[in-house]
C-alpha cells in the first residue's frame, strides 16, 4: 500500500507563508519601503526574505554605507529596507539600508554626546581649519585646530589614516555636522583645571599678564592669576592663556601686532568673555583706556550755521 503524503507542510519562506495566508504579492517599485527577515550576513552582502520570488540583497556601495548598522543585525531579525532596483540583469532585488542606518547612527551620535563618551574615529584629511574624520559609516566629522592637542598641532599630517580618540562637542543632523575634540581626551586633566580657573575669572575684570606669542591676528597673554584665588578651587599652578585680537590692542589702528608688543612683555588686560567649557579667554588691552570717541560731540560741538 502506498503511504499517504501529508500536504499540509510548514511554509519555509515568507513567500510561502504569504501564499498560504492568501496574500497577493504586489510588484516592487524603486523607493518602496518594505519589511523583511534577515536570512544571511556575509562580509560583503546581506540577504533579506521580503516575500518575493527571490530574496532581496544589500551589496557593494549600499552595504558599505551601512556597514556599522549591519554589524548590529542578526539572522532572523525583522528590518525595514528600501527598494533600489526591483530586478537587475541577474534577477536580483537590490535593496538599501541607508535610511535605517542613518537613523541608527545619528541616534548613536546623540547618545555619545549626552554620555560624554570617548569614541575612535579615522582621520581622512587635514585642511587649514583642522581635521576631517570618519565618525561612523558615511557620517564625517570635523576637529577644529583649537580642539587638537599641542602634541599634534605641528604634525597633524602624521595623523592621516590613523585612528584617534575624541569626544563629541556638538552635532546638527539637519546640517550633517559633527564637531569633535581630540584635546578633550588627550588633555582632559589640564582642560578641567583650565575650566575651573576660567570660571573663577570675572568678565570685565582686569589682570596682569605676560605676552607669550605674537601672531598676525593678535597676541596671546598668559594671565598671572593670584595663587590665593587658585587655592580656593584646588589648583596650585596653571598656564592660562587668552587672546587679545588685533582689533582689541588699541583704539588706533594696528597693522602689525609686533609693533605693539613682544614676547616677554608684561601687560594689563581686561577679560571680555570666558568659556569655561573649553577654557577659552577673550581679552582686551584697549578697553582699559578711555574710548577717544566717547563724548566727542560734547567736546567738539558742531557750530551752528
Amino acid at each position: 500500500m502506498t503511504a499517504k503524503v501529508n500536504a499540509t507542510t510548514e511554509p519555509q519562506t515568507m513567500a510561502e507563508l504569504l501564499k498560504q495566508e492568501g496574500v497577493q504579492l504586489k510588484g516592487l517599485h524603486r523607493g518602496d519601503v518594505i519589511e523583511g527577515v534577515v536570512t544571511q550576513i556575509s562580509p560583503r552582502s546581506l540577504s533579506i526574505d521580503i516575500g518575493a520570488k527571490t530574496e532581496g540583497v544589500i551589496v557593494d556601495k549600499e552595504f558599505a554605507s551601512a556597514r556599522g548598522y549591519i554589524r548590529t543585525l542578526n539572522v532572523g531579525q525583522t528590518i525595514e529596507a528600501v527598494v533600489m532596483i526591483p530586478e537587475n540583469d541577474a534577477g536580483q532585488i537590490l535593496l538599501s539600508l541607508r535610511s535605517a542606518a542613518e537613523n541608527y547612527n545619528w541616534q548613536r551620535i546623540k547618545e555619545w554626546k549626552e554620555s560624554d563618551a570617548i569614541i575612535k574615529v579615522k582621520v581622512l584629511e587635514i585642511n587649514r581649519g583642522g581635521i576631517v574624520v570618519a565618525v561612523v559609516d558615511e557620517i564625517q566629522g570635523f576637529i577644529p585646530t583649537s580642539q587638537i592637542s599641542q602634541e599634534w598641532q605641528e604634525r597633524m599630517g602624521d595623523l592621516v589614516n590613523k585612528e584617534i580618540e575624541v569626544k563629541i562637542v556638538d552635532f546638527d543632523r539637519t546640517e550633517s555636522k559633527v564637531i569633535l575634540s581630540e584635546r578633550n581626551v588627550s588633555e582632559a586633566e589640564d582642560l578641567e583645571k583650565r575650566s575651573k580657573v576660567v570660571a573663577l575669572l570675572k568678565s570685565g575684570g582686569s589682570y596682569e599678564g605676560i605676552v607669550t606669542r605674537v601672531v598676525p591676528f593678535g597676541i596671546f597673554v598668559k594671565l598671572l592669576v593670584d595663587p590665593k584665588q587658585l587655592k580656593t578651587i584646588g589648583v596650585t599652578d596653571i598656564d592660562l592663556e587668552g587672546l587679545v585680537h588685533i582689533s582689541e590692542l588699541s583704539w588706533e589702528k594696528i597693522g602689525d601686532p609686533m609693533q605693539f608688543a613682544k614676547v616677554g612683555d608684561k601687560i594689563n588686560v581686561k577679560v571680555l568673555s570666558t568659556d569655561s567649557m573649553v577654557g577659552k579667554l577673550s581679552l582686551s588691552v584697549k578697553q582699559l583706556t578711555p574710548d577717544p570717541w566717547e563724548g566727542i560731540m560734547e567736546r567738539f560741538p558742531v557750530e551752528k550755521q
